[in-house]
């Protein structure tokens, strides 16, 4: 649940109000970080570079491999997509089902391959949020 543009001013005025400095912190902090609850709560100052601005998540060399992989299958089906896209277009400028029926199937590699991403980085970063 996000806030909509309209309710974040109301929700500043009411974290500034707020007399409790710990909580008011902590709020303000995860307006301007967008963690959520338990990415906050588990976060440890080992993972926080105040001076680049980064928050790290200590991932293995093997979790690097997979995610790595998972990035560059999205983006060889990306690649791919558009090359039977093109390819299409150049043999067929004009609508034809069985070319549209092609590149449907050309675009779902590339949906399958996002949703493949999408399972590995759940796989590696869920159990570092949650703890």
């Amino acid at each position: 649940n996000y806030l909509k543009q309209s309710e974040i001013k109301p929700f500043i005025d009411q974290v500034h109000k707020c007399k409790n400095i710990i909580a008011r912190s902590y709020l303000e902090f995860l307006l301007l970080t967008g963690l959520r609850r338990t990415e906050a709560i588990n976060l440890e100052w080992s993972q926080v570079d105040f001076h680049n601005k980064h928050i790290y998540f200590d991932i293995s060399k093997n979790e690097w491999i997979f995610q790595i992989l998972a990035i560059c299958l999205v983006l060889v089906a990306e690649s791919l997509n558009t090359a039977i896209e093109k390819l299409s277009d150049f043999i067929q400028p004009k609508f034809d089902k069985k070319i549209g029926f092609i590149k449907d199937i050309a675009a779902g590699s590339v949906f399958f391959a996002a949703i493949f991403a999408l399972f590995v980085i759940y796989i590696i970063y869920l159990d570092k949020i949650l703890q």
